[in-house]
């Protein structure tokens, strides 16, 4: 039986799998956002669960660091969330993620 003794006999020709997905620019929010400063706009909502929370955390680090779209020159944009119930009989909870653009001057 020939088996390979180190990794530089082994050949097997495939494809590596994406890093990740990429994320989602959301710069038509921010824009929307910049077009009415002052005002607090819910941008997502997930079920609060570990993936939801996860996806919001994600978010969150995409306004704060100047990502997805959330390039702020021009002002700066302020994120919070709040976890609230749903009107479901369930009473399951859901997180929502509020963003407000403050420009400078």
């Amino acid at each position: 039986m020939n088996t390979p003794t180190t990794a530089a006999e082994i050949i097997r020709w495939e494809e590596p799998k994406p890093l990740r997905m990429a994320a989602k620019d959301l710069a038509h929010i921010a824009d929307e956002l910049r077009a009415n400063p002052g005002k607090s706009a819910v941008i997502a909502e997930h079920p609060n669960t570990p993936e939801g929370r996860r996806l919001t955390a994600n978010l969150i680090s995409a306004v704060k660091f100047r990502r997805r779209g959330f390039m702020h020159s021009d002002g700066t944009f302020h994120v919070t969330t709040r976890t609230t119930r749903t009107e479901r009989a369930d009473g399951s909870k859901v997180i929502r993620v509020f963003v407000c653009f403050n420009p400078r001057g």
